[in-house]
């Protein structure tokens, strides 16, 4: 039997532009509720515009307090959390004797912890959906560079790292309580990642000119793919690059 979308709920995170966004976008016309997070308020608003099915919520996810209040909105919203896209994310490559420790903390702050703790905080509530529906979903956004670590970005792919040992050890954890974990590694995806460094810049721009870049709603269908499994099948990594990514 298919999993029945028509009345799941997601919270989705970084959801304000890119693999979050198309990602939100494409669950809510999939008949799911869906709950979008970000910081930029006046991007979450437009989403909104866009769909009946998504309510936003502006929320930073490395405050305190935030795991429990994008919980708490979700169940008074709509009572229930099947399904949690942990999308948000940050990255910045560089030399690591250049890579001064705030931006270690930073990357860490966004890529691991912000995970842990909303996704820790979503478990019960995902456990009540798995006993009342089979199965709930976690769906976490990590990197090709969480798979194979490249010279000046130690700081990034470390933090994807983590975000891979952290989603095997809940797989197993609960894998038999019917929570499913997913990780996705996308390749070259043309997203606000790295606009402020010209060195992913001119690395975006390289890509671009050999036809080596995926687009959001790529991965997006990645996520709805693995959400929609049968209750009785795990999708639990899925690599994504372009045809034309080495």
């Amino acid at each position: 039997m298919t999993t029945n979308t028509t009345t799941r709920t997601a919270i989705v995170t970084g959801a304000s532009s890119g693999i979050g966004r198309a990602t939100a976008t494409a669950l809510a016309t999939a008949g799911f509720n869906v709950v979008a997070i970000a910081r930029r308020a006046d991007q979450l608003d437009s989403l909104t515009i866009d769909s009946a099915a998504i309510t936003a919520l502006p929320l930073d996810l490395t405050t305190d307090g935030a795991a429990a209040q994008a919980v708490q909105h979700t169940l008074a919203a709509f009572g229930r959390i099947d399904v949690l896209v942990n999308a948000a994310g940050y990255g910045a490559n560089a030399p690591s004797e250049s890579v001064p420790p705030a931006e270690w903390d930073r990357l860490f702050a966004i890529n691991v912890n912000a995970v842990a703790h909303l996704t820790s905080a979503a478990l019960p509530h995902l456990l009540a959906s798995a006993r009342d529906n089979q199965v709930a979903d976690v769906v976490t956004i990590s990197s090709t560079a969480g798979l194979s670590a490249e010279p000046g970005a130690a700081a990034y792919s470390s933090s994807k790292f983590a975000v891979r040992g952290l989603m095997e050890a809940w797989r197993k954890e609960y894998a038999s309580r019917d929570i499913r974990f997913c990780t996705i590694y996308p390749g070259a995806v043309v997203t606000e990642f790295g606009k402020d460094q010209q060195f992913i810049r001119d690395w975006y721009a390289t890509m671009k000119t050999q036809g080596a870049v995926a687009h959001p709603d790529d991965v997006a269908r990645a996520v709805l793919f693995a959400a929609t499994q049968p209750a009785h099948a795990s999708v639990s990594e899925l690599t994504l690059r372009p045809t034309r990514q080495i």
